[in-house]
């Protein structure tokens, strides 16, 4: 074995060293390995190689990453600069990443001293050197003097501590702060599923991940239980799952995944079909999913979950029977048994697909019913189409009488027009309309004769 002590010097932007700190290593070779130790202030991590070179590659690494925090650390130890204490880390939802697959770490600090002259706000997060030495910085512009909670475009893969530092123009550090972090990922997955989030209504599923439970509200899903489906409820908005991570200076930080990923709507109408206890889902996805899920339950009571334990779907071949896509995108049909069918012809399907990291991407909430008349109902149809022919006759009964006596009247007045002949004779019948008699033509020729034959005596 032998051991090193390597002088990491800290060095600013402008290339000015500001002092230099020993940093001990330790390097001895095991069956054909090469195992290095860097012992620093708050940290001891050791790199391991194949071969020789391996090794060496290795050292330089671990020496460039622990050169680097030691100049933080350096500045963090001096209490020359403003202390900036963390309180929380929480993974956020990123803009224009509505699934969380890239998401944005806010950082939240306890009450501190105003920073005149800050610009800008730096995290620097510290991976893991048994996976590799790597320092990332993720810089945002600062908002104000007493700014607590700096949202950074991020990524905590790996990471077990970070720095955050306020600078000013000429990139001086005015303050500092460090956490150590819970390097494991907690691999949760929630996601709001057949509609947007709406606080009277919502459904959810949920996926605890590494983590034993995850609380929703007044509900728990258990990771025995995963996955979760809490559907048609009222739901909180936010729903972290938190760590407590303690410090070197014996307090902690609560470090949070507040990721729920966004509705997505999937593609066309589901075609459903109930067969003998078992429920075929047609339906349209952007992608093919690695895993679709449906949930099916009474509308009546969404407690009532009629999908097996784990909510399983398996894809089968395209039916028969399905008429073809008339776009791009193929049908994918899935069959998932029910339990407790008996009786029940309508229910509310929520078809999921997820991708090969757990993530929802696309959902659907359907409804299928096949409920068949009841006897009653058949009474009154029948009833309804007995009483509407009845009423089709009244009506026509009505238009063909009206008809038929507006064709009377017409037929009445052609008569008198043809029994009162010319001008004179219709002046006379106008005046005087004798009682019928045996011969109703003698009689009216004599009537109308008799004043003209008289007027002719008189001249």
């Amino acid at each position: 074995m032998r051991e090193l002590r390597v002088l990491s010097c800290i060095i600013s932007s402008a290339g000015i060293k500001l002092g230099c700190q020993p940093v001990p290593l330790q390097i001895e070779r095991i069956e054909g390995q090469v195992h290095i130790t860097a012992t620093t202030t708050d940290h001891t991590r050791v790199m391991m190689g194949t071969s020789r070179v391996v090794g060496i590659l290795m050292m330089v690494c671990c020496l460039v990453c622990v050169a680097a925090q030691t100049q933080l650390l350096t500045e963090y130890n001096s209490g020359e600069k403003i202390d900036l204490k963390f309180e929380e880390v929480h993974k956020v939802l990123r803009d224009g990443f509505p699934l969380g697959r890239e998401y944005n770490v806010r950082v939240r600090l306890a009450d501190h001293q105003s920073i005149l002259g800050i610009t800008s706000w730096r995290l620097t997060t510290l991976s893991d050197l048994v996976n590799g030495a790597q320092q990332t910085h993720f810089t945002t512009s600062a908002l104000s003097i007493d700014q607590a909670e700096i949202d950074f475009e991020a990524d905590l893969t790996g990471v077990y501590s970070a720095f955050l530092t306020a600078t000013n123009g000429s990139d001086y550090i005015l303050g500092i702060g460090y956490a150590i972090l819970n390097k494991t990922d907690m691999e949760s997955r929630l996601a709001w599923v057949g509609s947007d989030y709406d606080p009277s209504s919502s459904s959810i599923r949920v996926w605890p991940g590494k983590m034993s439970e995850v609380k929703i509200g007044k509900e728990s899903c258990k990771k025995e239980d995963a996955p979760c489906y809490y559907i048609s409820a009222s739901l909180p908005e936010h729903i972290p799952r938190c760590l407590d991570v303690i410090q070197e200076k014996a307090y902690t930080v609560l470090q949070c995944d507040d990721i729920i990923s966004n509705y997505q709507e999937s593609l066309g109408t589901s075609l459903i079909t109930v067969s003998d206890g078992n429920m075929t889902i047609n339906v349209k996805f952007t992608s093919t999913p690695a895993r679709i899920e449906a949930a099916v339950f009474d509308p009546k009571d969404p407690t009532q979950l009629l999908s097996p334990k784990g909510y399983h779907c398996p894809v089968i071949k395209e039916p028969r029977d399905l008429e073809p896509s008339t776009d791009s995108q193929p049908w994918t049909s899935c069959k998932i048994p029910l339990k407790d069918t008996k009786d029940r012809h309508r229910f509310m399907v929520l078809v999921v697909a997820l991708d090969d990291e757990g993530y929802v991407y696309e959902s659907r909430m359907e409804v299928y019913d096949d409920t068949p008349p009841k006897d009653d109902n058949v009474g009154v149809i029948v009833g309804s189409v007995v009483g509407g022919i009845c009423g089709l006759a009244i009506i026509v009964a009505i238009v063909v009488y009206f008809f038929r006596d507006k064709e009377a009247k017409k037929a009445k007045r052609s008569t008198k027009k043809k029994e009162g002949g010319g001008g004179g004779s219709t002046r006379s019948t106008a005046a005087y309309q004798p009682a019928p008699i045996s011969d109703p033509i003698t009689t009216t020729t004599t009537t109308t004769t008799q004043p003209q034959q008289h007027e002719q005596e008189e001249a």
